[in-house]
């Protein structure tokens, strides 16, 4: 079942940035995946005003064993 809350978009007065906070009923979901401090990805999708958070996804490299 998807999480669903409502939130606002916050204007920083002294930048271009903008925030959007996720509410604590959603972040204390067992469900929700994100930790704070995570590299996300942002796929914003404007013909239907979507935002799609994706984890950015590391890097791995095989190590040859010696």
């Amino acid at each position: 079942m998807p999480l669903k809350a409502k939130s606002r978009i916050i204007q920083n007065r002294d930048a271009k940035t903008q925030y959007i906070t996720i509410p604590a009923d959603i972040t204390s979901d067992s469900q929700y995946p994100f930790t704070a401090g995570q590299e996300v990805e942002l796929i914003i999708n404007p013909e239907d005003s979507k935002i799609e958070i994706r984890a950015k996804q590391t890097k791995t490299t095989a190590v040859d064993e010696v």
